[in-house]
């Protein structure tokens, strides 16, 4: 395979072109026609030659699974067109998107100690469409993003005020190839715009020489900077994100830390992948790193309250912690340590 193109058969091909070029050709209306696109390209996943099949729930398994190209050519093939089976046909993406504007979701929530299995919770969530604003920029663009300028939907000339809280999950360096992972739905999609702004800016990801030691050089860690900066500026503004990787990954936290001017408040290991297939192997992590930084100007420099070893301690009292984990504690702790500080 040599070509996004090569990834599916002829049928898929056919269908994956053929809906793109509909949508185009008789959906005018920018909303929809959003909604639209994003329900087709959901489908690119089961409709390609690297889907695996899950015989424990009797369906096809989507291509990026297990976050990665998977290693057998395709045995059976959905069709996208039934119009009541599988979760990868356009029927069920549609609906999916749609539900999506509901105002209840069912969620399945675990309520210990009274219970140790999930119980589905239907929440009521209203929406009011006049106070908040969504929109698609790059996150390291220096400008403002421009937002729509109609009332009807909320929107301002430009983001008027800083955050308050920024909740995002980065871009792990090299510990998942998240660019990778995505560039399947780059190349279906990479004619898509929303609101003037580009629907895929250029991805966060290292390159082939990034040593992440130049803080002032266009790698991985000073592009995360300028995004971490820009979302966390006002004085009771709080940025939270986890994290995990090697040695390099977490040298660019530091670098980004510094770059958006950003001290450490608070860090503690969040289980995040508990005995689930490929995490149970010793040498990958099951927990992540919950990281919450403000501002220089709003903290004071400190040391952290407690140190790794301690830590680790604590949690192999309740359960086993692998050298993964462990490893990738120490290294954390030791990149926040002296960026450390309290809230003044």
């Amino acid at each position: 395979m040599r070509t996004i193109g090569d990834l599916h058969t002829a049928r898929q091909y056919l269908y994956l072109t053929e809906a793109f070029a509909w949508i185009a050709a008789n959906v005018h209306e920018e909303p929809l026609t959003r909604a639209m696109r994003l329900a087709v390209s959901t489908t690119i996943a089961t409709s390609n030659r690297l889907c695996g099949y899950a015989t424990d729930y009797g369906r096809l398994s989507a291509l990026f699974t297990v976050r990665a190209f998977s290693l057998p050519w395709l045995t059976v093939e959905l069709n996208p067109l039934n119009t009541h089976g599988g979760r990868g046909t356009l029927a069920a993406a549609i609906e999916r998107v749609a539900r999506s504007c509901d105002n209840e979701v069912r969620r399945h929530v675990m309520d210990r100690p009274t219970s140790r299995t999930p119980t589905p919770v239907t929440m009521t969530l209203p929406r009011a469409n006049d106070a908040h604003t969504v929109t698609v920029a790059d996150a390291t663009d220096a400008a403002e993003p421009a937002v729509p300028a109609d009332p009807a939907v909320g929107g301002q000339a430009v983001l008027d005020a800083p955050a308050q809280l920024t909740i995002t999950d980065p871009p792990y360096f090299d510990f998942i190839a998240y660019d990778a992972l995505s560039q399947v739905f780059r190349a279906w999609l990479s004619d898509g715009a929303i609101a003037g702004a580009p629907l895929f800016p250029r991805p966060s990801a290292p390159k082939a020489a990034d040593t992440v030691a130049d803080a002032d050089a266009d790698d991985f860690g000073a592009r995360l900077g300028l995004a971490l900066g820009r979302a966390c500026t006002g004085s009771d503004s709080l940025l939270a994100f986890t994290y995990k990787g090697g040695q390099d990954a977490w040298d660019a936290v530091g670098i980004a830390l510094d770059k958006a001017n950003l001290r450490v408040t608070a860090l503690w290991p969040v289980l995040a992948d508990p005995h689930m297939g490929h995490h149970t192997h010793e040498g990958n992590c099951e927990y992540d790193l919950l990281l919450v930084a403000r501002p220089h100007h709003v903290t004071t420099a400190t040391n952290p309250p407690t140190d790794p070893a301690s830590l680790v301690a604590a949690f192999r009292a309740v359960r086993r912690v692998s050298g993964a984990d462990i490893a990738n504690i120490g290294r954390a702790y030791a990149m926040a340590f002296t960026r450390w500080g309290t809230q003044n």
